[in-house]
């Protein structure tokens, strides 16, 4: 609203919309001096106080036509136009070599990030990692730089790479037999049905090669319990009970800071209640970013969800709750993820059976709570260096404005 066009060169026969005021120029006022004081926060901080509407905010005739405008002889207005472009074509170079030292700047991030995704293990790692870490302020100095330096963590953590293996943890492919032996008992005594077999893993659907003790495996194959969330929205003479939205979900973690309550029988609380080791899985959503994320249960909560959500629970312990949120953070689910979701009005789905089809890297237990404690101690490190970009972004602001207020005075 308020912004302004000026009408140079039109050749066609031509009117205008009703969504638009136009301005017809005057022989004592020079058009392109109008257009710059149509840019300038003189005319913008007029407007604010004149605009009209709450829903729909606008401007009109009589608003514009109360507006102050400084105005200075037509000859010195011309003098004011060549300066400002003059002075523009300055800011132009500057954006533009801003822009160069930009993209210069991203590809050398990412180069130094590949020498770490490329490392061979994690003693070769943490020798790339000591080289980078000593010039961290100085090369991650953008927010997309800092964001591309945790994917690079998080990728790190699902290869396998980010703490050393350890020849003493039960390697997983025990843990996958333990679960198939649990299935086939399950199956024999009529307490689960016995389901199609998962497609196997094709070469293809391994993006990289697992360190020693690690298995590729569906995520369907590791016996999760789905249930999509409640879809109740009161019931009469329901018990008062916590029900989880999006909204309660912060930095992919449960959040019980402002949650909402609803009357709910007593046996959907039994079905939809959540316990410690429970994942959510957020199942619908119009971002693409969002859909699939994996919400781990740290504790059991005094709560449900609602039919955003999925909540897979395993018979057997497979993961460390954080763990999973980690590869369902990571590109190797997103990207899955997004050849997967259904989209429909706008809004993207996924649904059991695709969380299912999901092919994970798989490490012990053990190494698993390893690589979620190296994930939150380098994940502090890009924090850190977060909090001191928006320091040194706020000081460069105010020292701009204090120039320019200076040059004004």
């Amino acid at each position: 609203i308020g912004k302004s066009y000026l009408v140079e060169n039109i050749d066609v026969h031509s009117v205008f919309a009703s969504y638009l005021i136009r301005v017809r120029r005057l022989d004592s006022i020079y058009a392109p001096y109008i257009k710059a004081f149509l840019g300038a926060n003189i005319y913008w901080r007029q407007l604010e106080m004149v605009s009209m509407g709450t829903g729909q905010p606008n401007v009109n005739g009589n608003s514009l036509k109360n507006l102050n405008i400084p105005l200075p002889p037509l000859e010195e207005q011309h003098r004011i136009v060549a300066k400002v472009d003059e002075l523009m074509v300055l800011c132009d170079q500057l954006e533009q070599q801003s822009e160069v030292q930009l993209a210069v700047h991203q590809a050398l991030v990412e180069t130094l990030l590949t020498t770490l995704t490329d490392s061979c293990d994690a003693d070769e790692l943490a020798q790339n990692w000591a080289r980078l870490s000593t010039h961290l302020d100085t090369l991650f100095t953008t927010e997309a730089s800092i964001d591309a330096l945790k994917q690079t963590i998080l990728q790190l953590a699902v290869m396998g790479k980010l703490v050393p293996q350890d020849p003493s943890d039960e390697p997983a492919s025990a843990l996958l037999e333990r679960i198939a032996a649990e299935k086939a008992q399950l199956v024999k005594e009529k307490k689960i049905k016995k389901e199609k077999p998962l497609p196997a893993i094709s070469e293809g659907e391994k993006p990289f090669e697992l360190p020693q003790g690690w298995e590729w495996c569906r995520l369907g194959s590791l016996m999760p319990q789905f249930q999509n969330g409640a879809s109740s929205r009161g019931d009469n003479g329901g018990i008062p009970i916590t029900v989880l939205r999006l909204a309660d979900i912060k930095d992919w973690k449960v959040s019980l800071v402002d949650t909402r309550e609803l009357s709910i029988d007593s046996k959907s609380i039994d079905k939809y209640l959540l316990e410690k080791g429970d994942t959510l899985i957020i199942r619908v959503n119009g971002s693409s970013d969002i859909v699939g994320r994996f919400i781990g249960c740290d504790e059991s909560y005094d709560a449900i969800y609602c039919d955003h959500f999925i909540r897979m629970r395993f018979l057997i312990e497979v993961f460390n709750t954080r763990y999973l949120s980690l590869l369902g953070s990571s590109n190797i689910v997103r990207d899955k993820i997004a050849d997967l979701f259904v989209s429909t009005a706008g809004q993207k789905t996924v649904n059991q059976g695709h969380i299912s089809s999901i092919v994970l890297p798989l490490p012990s237990i053990t190494e698993q709570h390893r690589i979620v404690a190296k994930v939150d101690e380098l994940m502090t490190i890009c924090e850190q260096l977060k909090s001191r970009l928006q320091t040194s972004q706020q000081t460069q602001l105010a020292l701009a404005e204090s120039l320019v207020e200076g040059a004004l005075a």
